[in-house]
């Protein structure tokens, strides 16, 4: 499994993108797990399927955008394995939701790309997630008042190296 992570620092939208690619011997069903305080809301069946998580407050938020193979969606507040209580003390826990994204079919290899957009920013970009060649690209588009000869601003995953082409902070 390898993991990467790259920030798009951008004055109108800001976002994060994390790139997993897994790979194993044999087909598996994949899980991408999320965590929060409250419950999520669907924001969108997809591509991209889109979900908000809240601050434990409801004040913040952010949109994830999942780019990756046909999943199905599921979200709890129990635990599969409840918690302890510390001996002498009561068990005190917040309520938490737990979400997981499952792709519907086996596979021996897979790519994922998460977008975290923080209060769910516009989505300037255009993302490709490969999955024979496990790349994903995001296509930032050109930048503002840029000459025409100057490339596109593209960010690339490619099984754990990240390039950028064009102007990207």
């Amino acid at each position: 499994a390898l993991r990467s992570v790259a920030q798009w620092r951008d004055p109108q939208a800001q976002a994060y993108f994390v790139y997993d690619r897994i790979e194993a011997q044999a087909p598996h069903v994949w899980e991408w797990n999320l965590h929060a305080y409250r419950r999520f809301d669907v924001v969108a069946e997809g591509p991209p399927f889109t979900v908000r998580a809240y601050s434990p407050s409801g004040r913040r938020s952010v949109c994830i955008d999942w780019y990756g193979p046909p999943a199905d969606f599921t979200q709890t507040d129990a635990f599969a394995v409840a918690p302890a209580a510390p001996a002498g003390r009561g068990l005190y826990r917040p309520a938490q939701w737990h979400a997981v994204l499952r792709p519907r079919a086996p596979s021996a290899a897979a790519s994922f790309l998460a977008v975290l957009r923080p209060q769910c920013a516009r989505r300037d970009f255009a993302v490709v997630v490969d999955q024979t060649s496990g790349a994903a690209t995001i296509d930032l588009g050109p930048e503002a008042d840029a000459p025409a000869d100057r490339p596109a601003r593209r960010i690339v995953f490619d099984h754990g190296v990240v390039r950028t082409e064009g102007a990207v902070d």
